[in-house]
């Protein structure tokens, strides 16, 4: 046993190092570089305790329309915050600029301490074991930039109308328990910086970073009344008929107008179009599957691949995605009950607009009425064919939280759905007849094989049913089902008046029953009743 727990040790400590290993060197930054950095630990909660003056810091190297240009390198794991003030104990009312990562999920700059943020945008950079360089760029004109040194697009940029100018000192703090490591004022290494300057921009980088140098994710595209779905290709349907689930595979193609994202082809050597513009982070609808079941309950986990051209439209063609519905009869167009299935599967899908407020719904879903949707082919497995998958028109449907009432556009397509084999019916009626039969010729035999028929109907009928137990849907009760069940009871009835029969037979009474009986048995209607 201590043998076994040696080698599970041995290996955490090797998964561990490994991965310490690789973590490394995601910015190419060791430890050894920043060995000349000053370091600053921020421990114990939110609060600005130490400060330092710009003015003593010797790596600061504004240029000129910058006020402050400085590089720092962020170790920790999560809410490491960084803040430019004019005075060294700043109030929480005092201007000032603060830049926080709020559980390595968003980044904030804002214009007081915990307040007014100038912009919000979603960030999971931060490590605990690799630093992260940034470098924070603030100009006279009041811009507020946040970028890996390098990279083409800042990760986080804002304006301020009215520019603090008289920043004078810088402080780090952090946020409820955790620790981050701060280092700045870093010097050269052997004549070069440790974050050099990037090379010169192309013509497509230079338009990548003007047109989403200042552009907000969260923010709905302006001039947009729907987004348009061009093209929904059914790629292959997988219908399991006992959990009643419908597994289709799809591509969509989507378009929509976001004005923000327009230029003039002759700024930029006339390029009229961006596909898949690296690193560019830009609003795009989430789809919501709204009578999905499993993983795709909610939104639909789906990978585009976009185009962007210089009028502002934007097409997002899609890569295969799988989307699980429930499909039983009755909850779509019913045509046929199973075994000989034919029926309508919905598949019904809305835009959610999503913001750090919440959810908006004001963003609609058109069609493209011609080409909305296509079939790559009809398809055909052991059990069942699809015949034909329109669309129908949008549904008014209100939010599924019971909390408010927001009408929601939705377009549900249908896929209709038809057994292939009637085998399933073949079988079990045959069965069906066979128990059937038994349980006739048992009412009509004598004493000696009437118990013998009812027995192997009894048998047929139960193997049957469990045999449809294991073919059968199981959300709902089927005719034949139904029919199999009344069939299992009408037996164990004639089975229990078989064995009272025989006992009668065997066992006669001793006396004569009283005369009433005999009369009641003897009267017509009751006679009648009986045959």
């Amino acid at each position: 046993m201590k043998f076994n727990q040696l080698i599970l040790i041995f290996i955490f400590i090797f998964l561990n190092f490994s991965n310490f290993v690789t973590a490394q060197g995601k910015y190419n930054i060791s430890f050894a570089m920043l060995d000349k950095c000053k370091m600053y630990d921020a421990v114990n909660g939110y609060n600005y305790k130490t400060y330092f003056h710009l003015s003593d810091l010797k790596h600061v190297t504004p240029q000129d329309d910058e006020l402050i240009k400085i590089n720092i390198y962020v170790l920790g794991s999560k809410d490491a915050h960084i803040l430019f003030s004019p005075t060294s104990a700043p109030d929480p009312d005092t201007p000032v600029y603060e830049i926080g990562a709020g559980a390595n999920t968003f980044c904030e700059i804002r214009k007081k301490r915990k307040s007014n943020p100038l912009k919000t945008k979603r960030l999971q950079i931060l490590s605990v074991i690799d630093p992260v360089p940034i470098t924070i760029r603030i100009t006279r004109s009041g811009l507020i930039e946040v970028s890996i040194p390098g990279d083409i697009l800042p990760l986080i940029s804002a304006e301020d109308p009215d520019p603090i100018l008289d920043l004078k000192y810088l402080l780090f703090s952090t946020w409820g328990s955790t620790s981050v490591r701060f280092f700045y004022d870093c010097p050269d290494m052997d004549g070069q910086e440790l974050t050099p300057d990037p090379p010169p921009m192309t013509t497509q980088e230079r338009l990548i970073k003007d047109i989403f140098a200042n552009y907000d994710t969260f923010a709905l595209p302006q001039l947009t009344e729907e987004v348009m779905i061009d093209t929904f290709t059914i790629k292959s349907v997988d219908y399991n008929e006992q959990k009643s689930l419908l597994s289709t595979r799809a591509k969509i193609k989507l378009s929509w107008n976001d004005s923000r994202l327009m230029w003039d082809p002759l700024d930029y050597e006339n390029i009229k179009g961006l596909r898949n513009p690296s690193k560019a982070s830009f609003w795009r609808p989430s789809l919501m599957l709204m009578n999905g079941v499993l993983e795709t309950f909610k939104n639909l986990d789906i990978q585009y691949t976009f185009t962007l051209k210089y009028d502002g439209t934007i097409t997002a063609e899609s890569k295969e995605f799988e989307m699980t519905t429930l499909c039983f009869p009755g909850s779509g167009v019913q045509l046929h009950d199973w075994p000989s299935t034919e029926m309508g599967c919905y598949i019904q899908v809305m835009t959610q607009t999503e913001s750090l407020a919440g959810f908006e719904d004001s963003i609609k879903l058109e069609l493209d009425r011609e080409s909305a949707w296509t079939v790559t082919k009809v398809f055909e497995d052991d059990d069942y064919v699809v015949n034909h998958i329109p669309f129908i028109e949008f549904e008014s449907l209100t939010n599924l939280d019971g909390k408010s009432q927001t009408p929601r556009m939705c377009v549900s397509y249908i896929i209709y759905l038809k057994q292939n084999q009637s085998y399933f019916k073949m079988l079990f009626q045959v069965t069906l007849f066979s128990s059937l039969i038994c349980l006739v010729l048992g009412a009509v035999s004598s004493k000696t094989y009437r118990f013998a028929f009812i027995s192997i109907s009894m048998i047929i009928i139960s193997i049957s049913m469990m045999s449809l137990g294991n073919f059968a849907p199981k959300f709902y009760k089927s005719t034949f089902a139904i029919d199999h069940e009344s069939l299992m009871y009408l037996t164990w009835i004639s089975i229990v008046f078989a064995i009272i029969n025989i006992w009668c037979y065997e066992h006669p009474p001793e006396t004569l029953p009283p005369m009433w009986i005999g009369i009641f048995i003897n009267f017509y209607w009751t006679r009648q009743l009986i045959s």
